[in-house]
């Protein structure tokens, strides 16, 4: 009873355990819940069966005719072998339960460790493809740089040698033209001095040259006003020829720029690749871990398996000694009626009360000589 008691309980806790790790991990199968539902519907019988097996045990002892005793103790030894065979079962379904989670978490680690690293597999493929994309485009923005440059050179020389042609023309002009003024200045104030010389006399020769002169001044204002108005379209062009420039220059500024933000965000691109290859090798290096786990977990098996093996012996050592209890029982009713059923360690003075340790040692290896 001790014994069968002490198997109940740690069937107990194995059964309430693996019921927080079935709820914790997530796992839907139903060949476990099945199998759970199985084990913790026979552990709630597990009590009535006891409180039977107590009972049928009163009834041995309280029984005074010899042969109901006899047929008594036969339906307790039944009830035992009984209850040792549901215990034999829920181990069983706890080891089936156990390697079935053991499976069932390694499977699914293995999927999500491949779709991980299929996903980074497509990052790392777009990342490299947008690298790619935008290396043609820096060197398109490079090859359209160098042919503004090269535009800007020309363009540049091509204004200062028109502007200093243009610059030398007017000036050599406006030299010209001052020449003349100096001519015609002299011219007048001669004729000035000549008309105020001959002024106490009436010539009609002088109405003519004076009008002669105010025509060539006029003439002359024009020809200045002209010159002038040349020299402003001349710095007008030169304004517009810088304004171009500047805008030039502008957009030159702008594409390196543009340019120097592109190389920026490629090198953002090549550092994503780099990590997105980091992440490749250390999914790969999880699942090589993963690997190592099943194989440790399938090295635990033959020690897992040993030890239901284990529990099996003991079990049916309960069995041969619930049989030896009753060949016992038969022969103490006959001794006396205050005899007890079921303790060994009255008839055997070596063995302590706290069961059977020797021949559970002698039985274990019979029984593993008959079986390995």
């Amino acid at each position: 009873m001790k014994i069968l008691i002490t198997h109940f309980v740690s069937l107990k806790k194995i059964s309430q355990f693996l019921v927080g790790i079935f709820g914790m991990s997530e796992i839907e199968d139903d060949t476990i819940n099945n199998l759970l539902s199985k084990t913790l519907d026979e552990v709630k019988e597990f009590i009535f069966d006891f409180d039977d097996l107590e009972y049928s045990v009163s009834l041995v002892e309280n029984t005074p005719s010899e042969v109901k005793k006899i047929e008594e103790c036969q339906k307790v030894v039944k009830l035992k072998e009984n209850l040792l065979s549901k215990l034999l079962g829920c181990y069983a379904n706890i080891a089936t339960i156990f390697q079935t989670i053991n499976q069932k978490q390694s499977s699914n680690q293995m999927s999500k460790a491949q779709k991980d690293q299929d996903i980074l597999q497509k990052q790392l493929q777009e990342s490299e493809k947008n690298r790619q994309s935008q290396e043609a485009i820096i060197k398109d923005l490079e090859n359209k740089l160098s042919i503004l440059q090269v535009w800007k050179v020309n363009t540049l020389e091509s204004y200062k040698s028109t502007l200093e042609d243009e610059k030398k023309e007017l000036e050599s002009q406006l030299s010209l033209t001052q020449f003349e003024m100096r001519q015609y200045i002299s011219e007048i104030q001669m004729a000035a001095e000549y008309i105020s010389e001959i002024s106490k006399g009436k010539f009609p020769e002088i109405e003519a040259i004076k009008e002669n002169a105010q025509a060539e001044k006029t003439a002359l204002k024009k020809a200045l006003k002209i010159k002038k108005q040349r020299i402003e379209k001349s710095e007008q062009l030169l304004e517009k020829l810088g304004k171009e420039l500047k805008e030039k220059e502008k957009m030159l500024l702008d594409i390196a720029t543009q340019r120097d933000q592109l190389k920026l965000h490629l090198t953002v691109a090549n550092n994503s690749i780099i990590e997105g290859k980091n992440q490749v090798e250390e999914m790969k290096q999880t699942t090589v871990d993963i690997n190592d786990r099943d194989k440790s977990l399938l090295s635990q098996l033959p020690t897992e398996n040993l030890s239901v093996k284990t529990r099996r012996n003991f079990i049916w050592y309960d069995r041969m000694l619930l049989r030896a209890g009753s060949v016992g029982l038969w022969k103490t009713v006959a001794w006396s009626d205050e005899s007890r059923f079921f303790r060994p360690h009255e008839m055997d003075p070596n063995l302590g009360a706290g069961g059977d340790n020797g021949l559970v040692l002698v039985l274990c290896r019979l029984y593993m000589t008959d079986h390995f």
